[in-house]
């Protein structure tokens, strides 16, 4: 009687288990994402060089912005990471709208209340930027880049990245 009765308990929860349905398996693609250092804003895609050709075997500068105006923004402390395509020998960064011939690399200083900050710097070191910077400090600002190109071939100038971190 014992078995019978563990029987019919066993029976009676087999057939209260609902059976699931048999679904086809669905599939959710996410796209690659691009990634930009926090404190890194791009005010395009793609660059535009200006000069739009070089001369072979000429040396000079590369001034990179967009169309509309500067290439980058900066915020907080940055180090750049690069290794310069085929004719390039320097790269820095310049304040977008500097006075004069920042292009090469001939950086001026401006006035941020009462201390002075850089409008350019190699890309050689960490950098920090702030929009109340201490001595030392860039100013948060767009910036567009300034490549530094020496005997170009006659393949032109290579192209490289620059990683921010």
């Amino acid at each position: 009687m014992k078995k019978k009765i563990i029987g019919s308990i066993l029976l009676l929860m087999i057939l209260t288990i609902p059976v699931s349905a048999i679904r086809t398996p669905t599939t959710t693609t996410i796209p690659p994402i691009s990634a930009q250092s926090a404190g890194v804003i791009f005010q395009c895609s793609p660059f535009s060089p200006y000069p739009g050709s070089v001369v072979v075997g000429a040396s000079g500068f590369m001034l990179i912005q967009c169309p509309s105006g500067g290439a980058v923004t900066f915020d907080g402390t940055l180090t750049p990471t690069l290794t310069l395509g085929v004719g390039y020998i320097n790269a820095s960064i310049i304040l977008h709208g500097s006075t004069g011939q920042p292009c090469n690399f001939n950086f001026r200083t401006i006035g941020v209340g009462t201390i002075t900050v850089p409008t350019g710097s190699l890309l050689n070191r960490t950098l920090t930027f702030s929009s109340n910077p201490v001595q030392g400090q860039m100013l948060t600002a767009v910036y567009d880049y300034c490549l530094q190109y020496f005997n170009a071939p006659s393949t032109g100038l290579g192209g490289f990245n620059i990683v921010w971190t």
